[in-house]
């Protein structure tokens, strides 16, 4: 916002929360003494806890204010934190003790705030009948059906009740395999593999999955939707203290390179190789941070009735980052997967 005051100057930065000129009296209520542990009644039980906001006066700054922040619990406040609690079940604002949380010293206005009467909101049928300043001769209203959907905040003992439920229930997820099963089960979603790959956090335990989509090419990676979607089926089921991360796939792009030598007495040898070659890789197109080990295909090839020799085998990674070790062998890392795209035979006969 853009502020010209008195005088032509112009100011950034200033936040307006009202023009209108009995709002210093009406939006007032309190009094900051600078005491601990202040308390103000609101005299009304229809808050809405979210929507509440007020600032005050600072002491010995000309007029100036200052916005305050809703906590919980004063616990984790300091000397300097301009924090207070707010219990919508009593209508009463409250402060700290200055040592958790600053006391106000000054007036108290109130900025911002919504009522509701909750599940005693709800309009019954035929209550509304008129339109405020409208003559009832003039125009006819009726509402033709009761209102729904009204309700009450969760209190305290609501959470704890819940928290009992889901700790009881035996669909929690609990251990990798359950996290597993539980992303490969959201609704809406063709899922063609999900892996946890990490499970760590010094804020509690952050669990991150990889999820690979199907898709034609076979190279799915989610979007936005598509994971918020996972999340929000995981939610439920979530342990307390448990985040949970959807990491995207990505793709090690494989050529092979084969260069044997082959006896003369079987026909398409050059399809044998080949489709040797694109078994090997199908058994390991869905496995993240797979090992592909160099002796293994090199064995595979060898073993093959129509080769005589294996001259020359190579097998390259693009794409994405791979390891490679001294025997050759290509070791992806733990969200990439490995996706065959050319495979060059050499035939010698």
């Amino acid at each position: 916002m853009r502020c010209v005051i008195p005088g032509g100057a112009a100011s950034e930065g200033i936040r307006v929360v009202n023009m209108m000129p009995d709002f210093a009296v009406d939006g007032a209520i309190g009094y900051g003494t600078g005491l601990p542990y202040q308390k103000y009644d609101l005299d009304t039980l229809d808050l809405e806890y979210e929507s509440f906001a007020l600032m005050t006066e600072l002491p010995d700054t000309g007029g100036r204010y200052v916005e305050w922040h809703k906590v919980r619990d004063f616990s984790s406040a300091g000397t300097d934190d301009f924090v207070y609690m707010l219990d919508t079940e009593k209508g009463i604002i409250s402060f700290g003790d200055c040592i958790n949380g600053m006391a106000p010293e000054g007036e108290i206005l109130l900025i911002g705030y919504s009522l509701t009467r909750g599940a005693d909101g709800c309009v019954t049928k035929g209550k509304i009948n008129e339109i405020e300043g409208f003559n009832r001769d003039e125009i006819y209203v009726e509402n033709l059906r009761s209102s729904t959907g009204g309700l009450n905040e969760e209190s305290t003992e609501d959470c704890f009740i819940k928290a009992q439920k889901l700790m009881r229930t035996t669909e929690t997820i609990v251990t990798d395999e359950d996290c597993e099963n539980c992303v490969s089960a959201t609704q809406g979603l063709r899922i063609e593999k999900c892996k946890v790959i990490k499970t760590h956090g010094s804020e509690g335990s952050v669990t991150t999955v990889v999820v690979k989509p199907c898709s034609r090419d076979g190279m799915g990676v989610p979007g936005e939707r598509y994971i918020k979607n996972i999340l929000a089926a995981l939610e439920p089921r979530r342990m307390l203290g448990m985040q949970f991360r959807i990491a995207r796939p990505e793709y090690a792009e494989i050529s092979v390179y084969v260069d044997v030598t082959v006896s003369r007495n079987y026909s398409e040898p050059r399809e044998t190789v080949r489709r040797a070659v694109t078994d090997f890789f199908a058994a390991i197109k869905d496995e993240f941070g797979a090992e592909i080990i160099y002796s293994r295909l090199y064995e595979l090839i060898d073993s093959l009735d129509c080769v005589l020799s294996v001259n020359v085998l190579t097998v390259q990674a693009e794409g994405s980052d791979a390891e490679r070790t001294r025997e050759g062998d290509l070791i992806l890392a733990q969200n990439v997967a490995a996706y065959l795209t050319d495979i060059d035979i050499m035939i010698n006969m």
